[in-house]
């Protein structure tokens, strides 16, 4: 893992799909949509301080 740059993940099709539709979910429980940003942000690369902002 380079330095500043969030834990490499990959996520299939549908792994994307169900936590973008948690993102958008109104009677989700916002931690969890939080949370699920986070890991898509991370699988799209970015870095910690980008995931953060």
């Amino acid at each position: 893992m380079a330095k500043g740059r969030a834990v490499a993940i990959v996520l299939d099709e549908a792994e994307k799909q169900a936590l973008t539709a948690l993102t958008r979910k109104h009677g989700a429980p916002q931690s969890l949509a939080v949370r699920a940003r986070i890991v898509l942000a991370a699988a799209d690369g970015l870095t910690n301080k980008e995931i953060t902002a």
